[in-house]
């Protein structure tokens, strides 16, 4: 707490002309994407400049910025583009992951940034059908919950990651490439319901996973996860 307190009184003395909406960067209360900021992060191609394709991976929030500015981005005023390109290049220095969306037809100024992710470990999902799920029940054996048709040997997402700068050869480690089962899963639930009618939570907690773009995942084992339980 100490050390926050430090730091929030350095950045309070190193003034600059965006101090007053860095501040609201910095402390101001983020929320769910909504569908249309979701639609122009990837129309600028954010996600995938930060590698995060799921919108469950992003939060923003509306700045409060002065009445004048609201009307000289209206009007297109070259004075605001220039001073709001100067808070894009600064937010981008002192937040990594952090963007700033401008609507010119409301002049209105939005932050994104990445969420954190949760230190108490990733949670996935794995869809399967049903009579899949029961079987699992009944018996504990969560061998039924593997996957065959694998993700190491799966085109279309294998394709999909390659397209996006995935490294077979280095990113995918030895295990992987070698194995004829595992667990395919995926950081978005809705994702997941097409592949099975029952979802199942999983935290990954140990080492032994490979994540491609696109929020999928294949894991090794289910020594690798716990499994939370149907979603």
């Amino acid at each position: 707490m100490k050390k926050l307190l430090t730091e929030w009184r350095k950045f309070l003395k190193e003034e600059t002309e965006f101090t007053d909406l860095l501040s609201q960067v910095r402390a101001g209360e983020y929320e769910p994407l909504t569908d249309e900021v979701w639609e122009v992060i990837q129309d600028e191609g954010y996600d995938e400049e930060l590698e995060l394709y799921n919108p469950e991976d992003f939060e923003f929030m509306v700045l409060t910025i002065p009445p004048e500015d609201v009307e000289a981005l209206k009007s297109f005023s070259e004075e605001a583009l220039e001073k709001y390109n100067r808070f894009d290049i600064e937010l981008k220095e002192k937040y990594e992951n952090h963007i700033d969306l401008i609507d010119y037809d409301n002049g209105v100024v939005k932050v994104v940034r990445a969420r954190e992710k949760e230190e108490d470990g990733t949670i996935v999902y794995r869809g399967v059908p049903d009579f899949v799920y029961d079987k699992f029940m009944e018996s504990g054996d969560t061998n039924l919950l593997l996957s065959r048709d694998i993700i190491p040997q799966d085109a279309e997402v294998m394709n999909y990651a390659i397209e996006r700068g995935f490294d077979e050869e280095y990113d995918m480690p030895e295990w992987a490439q070698e194995a004829k089962v595992g667990i395919n899963a995926t950081s978005d639930k809705e994702n997941a319901e097409g592949y099975g009618n029952v979802v199942i939570a999983m935290e990954i907690v140990g080492d032994d996973y490979v994540e491609l773009p696109g929020g999928y995942f294949f894991i090794k084992d289910f020594d690798q996860v716990n499994i939370i339980g149907e979603e």
